[in-house]
């Protein structure tokens, strides 16, 4: 089935420029294993800010038709399938029509029926054979989560020239991220050009573990649109984060700038830069209070004058629970110290820090003294001589 290209735009006016977008690249509907339809996993993507949505259901296309009517504007949707094989998972983004997604069978067309692979038919339908049919068709092939045990990368036979993308984050995969990191690393020292992106893999969109929003492929695209975000991820621009936007470049002893995906010139001496755009657009309050308490500190020195302060929030929740020091003097005048306190006719309590540490010792003596009293409580049977 083919389904037409998503519209750019505010719902089919002119897309948004060039710039840094961010999104989710693996989410499913309940046309394969997810939990809600298409149309709220559309809204959640636009509820969490995001910028593009590739809906990547297992085997089927059956959720494009609705994302299409739904995508566009401020979000830009990708119409993608899962690969669910044997031997491993793969997401392909940015397809036109169904690719058959059945690597350990016999090749199909998109009614079902067998056809022949290769010149004459010589040749048969395996995992690289989708791939090529992925970049055919102007996708992209991403290996997925190849770490995550039985559902891990075990095609051996795949030519890691035919990847375009690696899931080198995955949100549900924990310490298997590292591996994934490892296995990217490998294949960009064997001088070959994948591209790192992060996937929520989620199956319903507002789930604790599964909610769209918690990590991000961000993506320098030339407009905000199905191919935009493609061509982006085809240049290599594109970083996976958990929220914060950075920007990393090398910068030329002659002054040029080499953006990500870029190559540098053999033997060309560059130094790696980068940005947050976070840390840019708004300093961080804590290191601007710092600063200025620094500044007026050193002042107050000089002048040998103290400069009053603030109470804390520790401090106010202190003097909440204690009371006024005039209040703390009289009850140490009328001999409310240590375990006396409690008992003290004065509303207030003890200070946090001291309460914490008496009634921690008082629960400890009860629950080491509780089966001594339930032993002294219980009837003593004698035996008769």
């Amino acid at each position: 089935m083919r389904v037409a290209p998503p519209r750019g735009g505010a719902r089919g006016g002119p897309a948004r420029g060039a710039g840094w977008y961010r999104g989710e690249l693996h989410a499913h509907s309940w046309n394969s294993d997810g939990k809600t339809p298409v149309a709220e996993v559309v809204a959640a993507a636009r509820a969490y800010g995001l910028d593009f949505l590739a809906l990547t259901d297992h085997f089927t296309n059956a959720g494009w038709r609705d994302l299409v009517a739904l995508g566009g504007g401020d979000l830009a949707v990708l119409r993608g399938l899962e690969l669910t094989g044997h031997a491993g998972h793969a997401n392909l983004h940015g397809l036109d029509r169904w690719v058959d997604l059945y690597p350990d069978g016999p090749a199909l067309d998109e009614r079902g029926r067998a056809v022949e692979v290769g010149p004459a038919g010589a040749g048969r339908w395996d995992i690289n054979a989708v791939a090529r049919a992925a970049r055919e068709r102007g996708g992209l092939f991403c290996v997925n989560h190849p770490f995550s045990g039985d559902l891990g990368w075990r095609y051996h036979e795949f030519d890691w020239d035919l990847a375009d993308l690696l899931e080198v984050y995955h949100h549900l995969e924990g310490p298997h991220n590292a591996l994934q990191l490892g296995l990217w690393d490998e294949q960009l020292r064997r001088g070959r050009r994948i591209v790192g992106v992060a996937g929520t893999d989620s199956h319903h969109p507002r789930d604790a573990r599964h909610r769209l929003g918690q990590c991000f492929t961000y993506v320098h695209a030339p407009e905000l649109s199905e191919a935009g975000i493609v061509a982006g991820l085809r240049s290599g621009r594109v970083y996976a984060s958990l929220g914060p936007r950075l920007d990393y470049w090398a910068a030329t002893d002659g002054g040029g700038r080499i953006e990500m995906g870029g190559a540098a010139p053999a033997g060309a001496p560059c130094a790696c830069k980068s940005s947050c755009a976070i840390c840019a657009s708004r300093p961080s309050s804590s290191c601007s209070r710092t600063a200025s308490s620094t500044r007026r500190s050193r002042s107050s020195r000089r002048s040998g004058t103290r400069r009053a302060r603030s109470p804390s929030p520790t401090r106010r929740r202190r003097r909440a629970t204690t009371g006024s020091n005039s209040t703390r003097r009289a009850r140490r005048s009328r001999g409310c110290t240590g375990s006396r306190r409690r008992s003290c006719s004065s509303p207030t309590r003890s200070s946090s820090r001291e309460g914490g540490v008496m009634e921690l010792t008082k629960g400890l003596r009860r629950a080491v003294d509780r089966p001594a009293r339930r032993a002294a409580a219980r009837p003593r049977l004698c035996a008769s001589g």
